[in-house]
């Protein structure tokens, strides 16, 4: 065997064993909205590009779609993450969205207005709209009230 195959079965085997430990190549996905997640392929597109990157027609070579890419060094704006629920909007990622309420005094219990609506609350928002007094901490929902 010539020394120029052995080195190019080396370099083969070292690239799978590096991709086995999912070190190199990976894939990435566009992140269009810039918070660190990229958009969700589907199963379709994933078969596609390995099947591309493994022909021997691209000898290896990284693939590079609109929508994925394959390869270890990706494109600025890419992600390896693929999991973003709404590519287009920063605030939702791989979380599901949900409505977030506004906590005035900081007693963990919100009001009806002003409201948001994203994957993480952002500081001075909960999960409810409990409060019934959002302007004084020691007067909310969860209350014993005694009759004097």
């Amino acid at each position: 065997m010539k020394p120029t195959y052995v080195f190019i079965l080396f370099l083969c085997l070292f690239a799978l064993s590096l991709e086995s430990y999912g070190q190199c190549p990976s894939i990435y996905a566009p992140d269009n909205d810039g918070d660190g997640y990229g958009r969700i392929a589907t199963n379709a597109e994933v078969s596609a590009i390995y099947a591309e990157y493994y022909q021997d027609s691209n000898n290896g070579m990284a693939v590079l779609h609109t929508y994925l890419y394959y390869g270890c060094s990706p494109p600025d704006g890419w992600v390896n993450s693929r999991s973003d629920l709404d590519d287009n909007n920063p605030l939702i990622t791989d979380i599901s969205p949900r409505t977030y309420y506004f906590d005035n005094d900081g007693d963990g219990y919100g009001t009806t207005f002003p409201t948001v609506f994203q994957s993480r609350p952002p500081t001075g928002y909960v999960n409810n709209s409990t409060d019934c007094n959002d302007n004084d901490p020691s007067v909310h929902e969860v209350q014993t009230w005694y009759l004097d």
